[in-house]
C-alpha cells in the first residue's frame, strides 16, 4: 500500500508542478469571465494594458476591437454548446488585429520539453481571405514576441468559394491541410500541440514542436490520429506557452465559442451532461435528381430538430437541419449530378436536458444525370459533330465529352463493310485523349467501330464509377494489323451487363493516334449473323462485273465491297434475304480485283450485321470509257484546239465533214473560214479500255468582227425622209494578219424626217473583199451610230399662209403679218417685234412659236382655231426699274434673266414679310425668281438692267377665269386688286370691265413720266363707263395710254363697294392685235363733251386731274368716276376732285351750272410752293370761266 500510495502522491506531485499557477481545464467560464473582457459587455478587449487572465490588445490598433454576444454555437453534445459568450472577428478591417488572453506570467507554468496542450474550440466561418492568414497561436511571452503554435486559415478560392482550409503550422513551414470545411456550419475544432524539445535559452534555434488539427472528433471518444499535422525543429521561443492569441484579419468573417484549454484530450472533447437522444432510423432517399434527393428516417423522441450530413466518398459536403421533432425528411440540394453520396441523420437535443444522439448508420444515394440516353448511336458524319473541330481540342457536344480529340473527314470501312466518311481522332495516351460517352440507362453489348496507332495499337474501355466519381478499367483491346486492308477498321463488340445507369470512357492507351468510326451502346444484345460465303465473279465486261455469294438466314440484304491495289475501291448494297447476286457497272480499271460481302441484318433490333466474308478469286476489270464534246463554237483567227476528253487517260482524234471551214491537222482542228462543219470525236481503246462511242458536234465559226472608226454625217436639209446625209466612215481595224477587206457602203439612217441638231442615226456597212487574202465572208461589221443634223427649211412669210409643200421642215419668219387660215404642220414660226401672227385653223409646230420684244414693240398672236404646241412670249424691258407683268401662257415659272425679285399686291394687308424677299410689306408679297406664277395675276418685276424676260409654255386662250379672288376690304386696299394681260395680245379693257361688273369701270397704269430725265412713276387712269367715250389721264406716262393693255401687262383694277370678293374673266372675244397707226376709234360724241383738264405743279413734278360733263351721268360717285390712286411722294403732288369721301382722278359731272362749285384736294408728303393750272377747257359754251 505504502508504494501505491508513494506512486499516487509522486503523479500527483508532477501535476502540481505543471499546473502550479494555472488550473486545467481553462475553460469558456474563465475566458470569458465578466473580469476578462470589456466592461461594455460587447467589445472583447479590456485595453491595451497586459493583465492576467484577461483579453488585452497587443500592438497598434488595426480596426476595431471584435466583439462579443451570447453564445449560440452547438456541436453534437459538445459541453459547451450554447454556454456563455462567443467571439465575432469583424471582415470589415484592413489591417490584421491581435486580441491576446494571458494565461500566466510564468514560463514555469505551461513549460515545453515533452508536455502536449490540446485547444478546442467551436468554430463558424461566414468568410475567409483568399490567402493563408492566421487565425490564432499561442505564444511564450505575454506583450510582445513570435507566434508558436499557429492555425492558418484560407478560402477555398478567390472568387466563388463555399469553404475553408484550416492549416497546423508550429512557425513557419504549414503542414498538411484540413479537408473543405462549408461556410455557414458550426465544426468543433481541437489543435493538439506538443513541444516536444524546448528551445534553451528560449531565444535560441534548438527547439522542436508539432501541431495537429483535428475537425469534429467525437465527443467522448478517445483520441484518433489526424493527417493535418505538421513538425517543425529549429525553431526559437520554444520553451514555454504564456497567452493564447486570437487575429481579427482582413476578409475573414468568423465566431468563436466554447473554448476549452487542456493537457488532456478529454477535457477539450468533455460531453454534456445531458442524455443522448435515441439514434435516427434512416431509410431509402426518394425524390433523387441530378442536384439532389429527399433524405428520410424515423423521428425520435424528444429532439428538436435533425442535423442531416452529406460525404461523397468519404468527404464531408454539407449539413442541412431540419426543425421539430415530428420531421423525418428533408431535402438535400446543390450536389454533382451522377455521383453516390452518403448521409447520416443526427437527432439535435436542447442541451439542457437532451444531448445530440449518436450520427444514424450511413445511407447511401445516386443523384441522376440529366443527359441519360437509353441507347447509342453515333457515326460522327450527320453533321452535329462540327463543335469537335479539326485541332485538338477539349470539347463537349451532343452529350459526349472530348479531351484532346479533332474530326476527321476520311473515309474509312468497317469490317463489316460499312462506310464511315468522318471519325474523331484522339490523341496519344501521353497526352490523353479520349472520349466519355453519355450516361445509358442499361447497357448490354457495347459496340467500337475503331482504328489505332502505329505503336502499341490498344485502347481502353473504362466505367464511371459514381462512389470514387473516378473512371474503373473494364478491358483493354488491341487492334489487330494482320491481313487488314488498308483503309478497313476493326469492329469490337463487347458484351457487358448493366440494369442501372452508367457512363463509359473510351481512352487511347497507344503511343499513336486513334480513330473512332462508330460507336453503338445497346440496351439488348443482339445476334451476329453468319457471314456469307462469296463465289466467283461472272459477265465480267468493260467497266462492271457480277459479284455472286451464298445467302444466309436472318439477313435483310448484303453489302458488296470490291477491293483492288490493297485498300477498298467500291462498296455496293443489294436488298432482300434471297438475293445472292449484284451487277457492278461503272468502275475504274481494276487489276487483282476481289470481292467480299456482309449481310445485312435488322437495324440491331435482333442482329446485327455479319462480318466481311473471304475475298473472292481474283480479276481485272476492262474499264469503259466515254467521251465528252462540248458543242464547239470558235472565231475565224483562232487557234488550233481539241475540245473533247474522254473518261479514261486516253486522247481522242477529230474528222471534219467541211474542209472550207475546219480540217484536222496534228490531232487538231484547224479553223479556215467562217462556217459550220460536222466534227467527230472517236477513241478506240487499249488493252485497259474499251472503244468509245464516237461524239459528232457541229463546229460553228463565226466571222470576225471588226471595228471601224468614228464616221461622220454631213448636214441635209429638211426634205421629208429619213435617210441620212453622206456618210463617212472611219478605218477599219482588227484584221487577222496581213488580210484587209474594205467598206463598200455605208447607208445612215434617222428615226424620223424631222427637222433636228445632233439627231442620232443608225449606219448599215457593207463589206467587200480585201488584199492579203481578206475575204468578206470571213468578216463582220456592226451598225454604226452617228450624230448629224436635218436643218429647218428658212421661210419669210406674209399673209395667208396656205398649203405651201415641205411646211412641215420650215422655219417660218413672220415681219408683219400671218393668218394661218389651213391646217397645216410647220418647225417653227418667229414673229416679229410688232407683228402680227393669226391662227384661225389648226396648227401645229415641232419647234414652238417665239413671239419676238424689243424697244419698238411685241409681237402679238391671235387664236380662233387650234393650236397644237408651245411658245416663248418675250417682253422687253428697257431699263433697270420695276415693270408690271403677267404671264401668257399656262404654267410658267417667274423668268430671272437681270431680274431680282418680284412682288404680288395683298389688298387685305395682311401678309407676313417674315423671311420674305427685301422691299416685302404687309401689302407687298416678295416672291424668289422661278416662283409659279399665276394665271391673270399682276406682279411687279424688279429688273436691275436692261433684259428682255421671256415666258415659254402652253399659251392662254379662249375663257379665262382666275383662279384667285379680287377682294375689297375697305379699312386696308379698299378694293384695288393688280391684275394681268392673260394672252399673248392686246385686249380690249372696255369689254373687260363690261364683263365683269363686279369691277369698276376704271382701270389703272402705273409707269414712268416723259417730262424728266430719268422719269418718276406716275398713275394713269382709263374711264370706260361709256366704252366710245373714253375718259383718260395719262398723266404725261412715257407710253400711250389707250383702252387696249398691252400683252404681259399687268394693271389695276377696284372691286366695287358692297363686293367682298369675286373673280375676273376674260374671253377671246377681248383679244386684238394693237391698235395700228391713225385708226380712229369710233365715237362720234367724244368731242362733244366738256372736259376740264387741271394741273398741279411742284417744280419739274405734276400731277393732273379731269372733270367731264355726261348727261348720263351723276353728280354724286359713280361708275363715271374715276377714283384717284395715290402717288404718294414727297415731290410729286396727288391733285384730286372730292365726292363725298371718295377722291377723284376723273370725276363725270351731269351738266354745267351757272357759279359751279367744283371742290379739288391735293396732298404733298413735303412742304412746297404748288401751282394750279387749266391744261384743257374743251367744248364749253364760249365766256365760260
Amino acid at each position: 500500500m505504502k508504494k501505491i500510495t508513494f506512486l499516487y502522491l509522486t503523479f500527483m506531485s508532477i501535476v502540481s508542478l505543471v499546473n502550479a499557477a494555472v488550473t486545467l481545464p481553462v475553460t469558456s467560464s474563465t475566458f470569458f469571465a465578466t473580469s476578462a473582457v470589456n466592461a461594455n459587455t460587447t467589445d472583447l478587449e479590456v485595453g491595451s494594458t497586459s493583465a492576467l487572465k484577461t483579453w488585452y490588445l497587443i500592438g497598434t490598433a488595426n480596426g476595431a476591437s471584435p466583439t462579443i454576444s451570447t453564445n449560440d454555437l452547438t456541436y453534437s453534445n459538445y459541453v459547451d454548446n450554447s454556454v456563455g459568450t462567443k467571439i465575432a472577428l469583424l471582415s470589415t478591417i484592413t489591417a490584421a488585429r491581435t486580441s491576446w488572453f494571458q494565461l500566466t506570467s510564468a514560463a514555469a507554468d505551461l513549460p515545453g520539453g515533452g508536455t502536449t496542450y490540446y485547444l478546442s474550440f467551436l468554430l463558424n466561418v461566414s468568410s475567409a481571405p483568399s490567402s493563408y492568414q492566421l487565425l490564432l497561436n499561442f505564444i511564450n511571452v505575454t506583450t510582445s514576441g513570435g507566434a508558436r503554435g499557429r492555425i492558418q486559415i484560407k478560402a477555398n478560392a478567390a472568387s466563388g468559394a463555399i469553404g475553408y482550409y484550416l492549416q497546423p503550422l508550429v512557425y513557419a513551414s504549414g503542414g498538411v491541410v484540413t479537408s473543405l470545411i462549408p461556410f455557414n456550419t458550426s465544426h468543433l475544432i481541437v489543435m493538439k500541440y506538443v513541444i516536444t524539445t524546448a528551445s534553451s535559452p528560449a531565444n535560441t534555434t534548438n527547439g522542436t514542436a508539432t501541431v495537429t488539427i483535428f475537425v469534429d472528433p467525437t465527443i467522448g471518444a478517445t483520441e484518433t490520429s489526424s493527417t493535418s499535422t505538421v513538425t517543425e525543429t529549429s525553431i526559437a521561443n520554444l520553451d514555454c506557452i504564456k497567452s493564447l492569441v486570437i487575429n481579427q484579419q482582413p476578409g475573414l468573417g468568423a465566431q468563436i465559442a466554447g473554448l476549452r484549454f487542456s493537457t488532456s484530450w478529454a477535457d477539450v472533447c468533455k460531453a454534456s451532461a445531458a442524455p443522448k437522444l435515441t439514434t435516427p432510423t434512416t431509410s431509402a432517399a426518394t425524390s433523387l435528381s441530378s442536384t439532389g434527393f429527399t433524405a428520410n428516417w424515423t423521428a425520435v423522441a424528444n429532439a428538436s430538430s435533425y442535423d442531416v450530413k452529406v460525404y461523397q466518398n468519404g468527404t464531408y459536403i454539407k449539413t442541412t437541419n431540419a426543425s421539430g421533432q415530428s420531421a423525418s425528411s428533408v431535402a438535400i440540394t446543390g450536389l454533382s449530378n451522377f455521383l453516390t453520396y452518403t448521409y447520416t441523420v443526427t437527432a439535435k437535443g436542447d442541451v439542457t436536458n437532451y444531448g445530440d444522439s449518436d450520427p444514424s448508420a450511413a445511407q447511401s444515394a445516386t443523384t441522376l444525370d440529366p443527359n441519360t440516353v437509353a441507347s447509342i448511336n453515333a457515326n460522327f458524319a450527320d453533321g452535329t459533330w462540327s463543335a469537335i473541330g479539326s485541332s485538338y481540342a477539349n470539347v463537349s457536344t451532343n452529350g459526349f465529352d472530348f479531351a484532346l480529340a479533332n474530326l476527321n473527314n476520311i473515309t474509312y470501312y468497317g469490317s463489316k463493310g460499312e462506310s464511315h466518311s468522318t471519325n474523331v481522332g484522339l490523341d496519344n495516351k501521353t497526352n490523353g485523349g479520349k472520349m466519355t460517352l453519355p450516361t445509358v440507362n442499361s447497357v448490354a453489348q457495347i459496340e467500337i467501330h475503331a482504328l489505332t496507332g502505329t505503336a502499341e495499337r490498344t485502347f481502353a474501355l473504362k466505367e464511371f464509377n459514381k462512389t470514387t466519381g473516378a473512371y474503373d478499367l473494364v478491358a483493354t483491346y488491341t487492334y489487330n494489323t494482320a491481313s487488314k486492308i488498308q483503309n478497313l477498321d476493326s469492329v469490337y463488340i463487347i458484351n457487358i451487363s448493366r440494369t442501372s445507369p452508367t457512363k463509359f470512357r473510351i481512352e487511347n492507351s497507344g503511343y499513336g493516334g486513334m480513330n473512332v468510326m462508330q460507336v453503338i451502346v445497346r440496351s439488348s444484345a443482339t445476334t451476329l449473323i453468319s457471314t456469307p460465303t462469296v463465289n466467283s465473279v461472272t459477265n465480267i465486261i468493260g467497266g462492271g462485273f457480277t459479284a455472286n455469294w451464298n445467302t444466309v438466314a436472318n439477313a435483310t440484304g448484303y453489302r458488296i465491297v470490291v477491293t483492288g491495289s490493297g485498300k477498298v475501291r467500291y462498296v455496293y448494297t443489294a436488298s432482300g434475304q434471297s438475293t445472292s447476286s449484284y451487277n457492278v457497272t461503272g468502275t475504274d480499271s481494276i487489276s487483282s480485283a476481289r470481292v467480299r460481302v456482309s449481310a445485312l441484318c435488322d437495324g440491331d433490333v435482333n442482329y446485327s450485321d455479319s462480318y466481311l466474308s473471304l475475298s473472292s478469286a481474283a480479276f481485272s476489270v476492262l474499264k469503259s470509257q466515254t467521251i465528252t464534246f462540248a458543242t464547239p463554237t470558235k472565231t475565224y483567227g483562232d487557234a488550233d484546239f481539241a475540245p473533247a476528253t474522254t473518261s479514261s487517260d486516253l486522247t481522242p482524234s477529230y474528222a471534219s465533214s467541211n474542209t472550207a471551214v475546219a480540217t484536222i491537222e496534228s490531232g487538231n482542228i484547224h479553223i479556215v473560214g467562217a462556217g459550220t462543219s460536222t466534227i467527230t470525236a472517236s477513241q478506240s481503246g487499249n488493252l485497259r479500255y474499251n472503244a468509245a462511242a464516237d461524239v459528232a458536234q457541229t463546229l460553228t465559226v463565226n466571222k470576225v468582227a471588226l471595228t471601224i472608226g468614228a464616221p461622220s454625217i454631213a448636214s441635209k436639209q429638211y426634205d421629208g425622209t429619213a435617210t441620212a446625209g453622206t456618210v463617212t466612215a472611219g478605218a477599219l481595224s482588227g484584221f487577222i494578219g496581213s488580210e484587209t477587206v474594205s467598206v463598200n457602203t455605208a447607208i445612215g439612217t434617222y428615226p424620223d424626217a424631222n427637222v433636228g441638231i445632233g439627231k442620232s442615226a443608225t449606219i448599215v456597212y457593207t463589206l467587200t473583199n480585201g488584199t492579203g487574202g481578206g475575204l468578206a465572208a470571213n468578216y463582220s461589221l456592226a451598225n454604226g451610230n452617228a450624230t448629224g443634223d436635218i436643218t429647218a427649211i428658212p421661210t419669210t412669210l406674209s399673209g395667208n399662209l396656205g398649203t405651201q409643200a415641205l411646211l412641215a421642215g420650215s422655219d417660218i419668219a413672220v415681219s408683219s403679218t400671218l393668218v394661218v387660215d389651213n391646217p397645216v404642220t410647220v418647225h417653227s414660226i418667229t414673229v416679229a417685234p410688232g407683228a402680227k401672227l393669226t391662227i384661225s385653223a389648226n396648227l401645229t409646230t415641232t419647234n414652238g412659236i417665239t413671239l419676238q420684244s424689243n424697244a419698238s414693240g411685241t409681237a402679238t398672236m391671235l387664236n380662233s382655231g387650234t393650236y397644237t404646241g408651245t411658245i416663248t412670249a418675250e417682253q422687253y424691258l428697257g431699263t433697270a426699274r420695276n415693270w408690271y407683268v403677267s404671264s401668257p401662257v399656262l404654267v410658267t415659272n417667274s423668268p430671272s434673266n437681270n431680274i431680282t425679285r418680284y412682288y404680288e399686291y395683298v389688298e387685305a394687308g395682311n401678309n407676313d414679310p417674315s423671311g420674305q424677299p427685301t422691299g416685302s410689306t404687309v401689302y407687298w408679297k416678295g416672291l424668289s425668281t422661278g416662283t409659279a406664277m399665276t394665271v391673270g395675276k399682276g406682279y411687279i418685276s424688279q429688273a436691275n438692267a436692261e433684259t428682255t424676260v421671256s415666258f415659254s409654255g402652253t399659251p392662254n386662250n379662249g375663257t379665262i377665269t382666275t383662279i384667285f379672288d379680287l377682294t375689297r376690304d375697305d379699312a386696308k386696299g379698299k378694293g384695288f386688286n393688280l391684275v394681268g394681260n392673260p394672252y399673248p395680245s392686246y385686249i380690249d379693257w372696255s369689254l373687260v370691265a363690261g364683263a365683269n361688273t363686279n369691277l369698276m369701270s376704271t382701270a389703272w397704269f402705273k409707269t414712268k413720266k416723259t417730262d424728266i430725265a430719268g422719269g418718276t412713276y406716275t398713275f394713269a387712269s382709263v374711264n370706260v363707263a361709256t366704252p366710245l367715250s373714253l375718259e383718260i389721264v395719262a398723266n404725261n406716262a412715257n407710253t400711250t395710254i389707250t383702252k387696249y393693255i398691252p400683252p404681259m401687262q399687268a394693271f389695276w383694277v377696284r372691286v366695287k363697294s358692297g363686293t367682298a370678293s369675286t373673280n375676273m374673266s376674260f374671253t377671246n372675244a377681248m383679244r386684238e392685235h394693237r391698235l395700228n397707226t391713225g385708226d380712229v376709234m369710233k365715237a362720234p360724241k367724244l368731242n362733244e363733251r366738256k372736259r376740264l383738264r387741271l394741273q398741279l405743279i411742284n417744280g419739274s413734278e405734276t400731277d393732273e386731274t379731269l372733270v367731264y360733263f355726261d348727261a348720263n351721268a351723276t353728280n354724286d360717285y359713280n361708275d363715271f368716276d374715276s377714283p384717284k390712286m395715290m402717288n404718294n411722294s414727297a415731290t410729286t403732288p396727288d391733285l384730286y376732285s372730292n365726292v363725298g369721301n371718295e377722291r377723284l382722278v376723273i370725276n363725270g359731272l351731269n351738266a354745267v351750272v351757272d357759279n359751279m362749285e367744283l371742290p379739288l384736294g391735293f396732298s404733298l408728303n413735303a412742304a412746297a410752293t404748288l401751282k394750279l393750272k387749266a391744261t384743257q377747257l374743251s367744248n364749253f359754251a364760249e365766256g365760260t370761266k
